[in-house]
């Protein structure tokens, strides 16, 4: 069950590492956050983000248009 929903389609990087950054630190043990990326977010740089925070992550939906990519904090 997603706890909370970010959608930073509009924002272009680094913008939106920023913000997800943010809503990370917010987030309690086991709450989940759904957030959608424009096609020019770099993937990468939000497992790094995750690996730090001790989060999981996983990819739902990555086409040409954009990302949809689920957050766990553990």
């Amino acid at each position: 069950m997603v706890n909370y929903s970010l959608d930073l389609t509009a924002y272009r990087c680094p913008l939106p590492l920023f913000m997800a950054k943010r809503a990370i630190k917010l987030l309690s043990v086991d709450e989940q956050l759904c957030i959608h990326l424009h096609q020019d977010a770099i993937l990468q740089d939000f497992v790094y983000l995750c690996e730090k925070h001790s989060c999981q992550i996983e990819t739902l939906k990555h086409n040409s248009d954009n990302s949809i990519i689920l957050i766990t904090k553990k």
